[in-house]
């Protein structure tokens, strides 16, 4: 089993962050519109980003 990796959200603000597909989980990008976090992913070098959608504090989504 892999070890759980802590993101951190650098932005109250933010509600989508790209993470390096690495296994350190270094935060990217970040944003409220998928097509700009996706284009400063890329921008900072990272080939396939995983990007991740992060509620409004105190809110739940299932996925």
């Amino acid at each position: 089993m892999s070890k759980a990796i802590t993101v951190k959200v650098p932005s109250v603000h933010s509600r989508i962050i790209a993470i390096s597909s690495a296994k350190d989980g270094d935060t990217i990008a970040h944003g409220n519109a998928m097509k700009t976090v996706i284009a400063k992913a890329k921008k900072a070098g990272s080939r396939d980003p995983v990007i991740i959608f992060v509620p409004k504090q105190g809110e739940r989504y299932i996925y």
